[in-house]
């Protein structure tokens, strides 16, 4: 007789991050102002993704990838294998560009066009993608070159 392993998967909680959310994530200004902390003086680029419930409240924040000054790279399959054993109902994106150019660069639209790609399959939908400096931000998605 073979046997065969009886599998799962389970979330880590790997922490508490200290946050107040007053109120649904409903605009890219309200996501900038909450979350735009997390960038601050970063002289590398990082990727966070907000894990969303179906009234735009956070159920989850991961560090999805940590690169240098110009750079990210991020495993697409590890951030939506988060969304999905979260519950999300959707996902946004959010990186700095340690440059001070909040203007997303050919690589971010295409990962964008990725992710946006892999939400509509799972049914987890990516909401926008959101490029912080220190002063500013710029949504991807009222920017209008990715389609979501």
């Amino acid at each position: 007789m073979t046997y065969i392993p009886k599998l799962s998967v389970r979330l880590v909680h790997e922490g508490k991050m200290k946050y107040s959310v007053d109120g649904p994530l409903n605009s890219p200004d309200v996501i900038y102002r909450q979350f735009a902390k997390l960038f601050k003086n970063k002289m590398q680029e990082e990727m966070v993704i907000v894990f969303l419930n179906s009234q735009l409240m956070p159920v989850g924040v991961q560090v999805a990838g940590v690169g240098s000054s110009q750079t990210c790279i991020v495993d697409k399959s590890a951030i939506f294998r988060t969304a999905i054993l979260s519950g999300a109902y959707g996902i946004i994106m959010m990186h700095n560009h340690p440059s001070g150019n909040a203007t997303e660069s050919e690589q971010d639209i295409d990962i964008t066009k990725e992710m946006i790609k892999v939400g509509k399959l799972l049914s987890i939908p990516v909401l926008d993608h959101i490029i912080v400096t220190d002063n500013s931000y710029n949504s991807m998605r009222e920017s209008e070159k990715v389609k979501f």
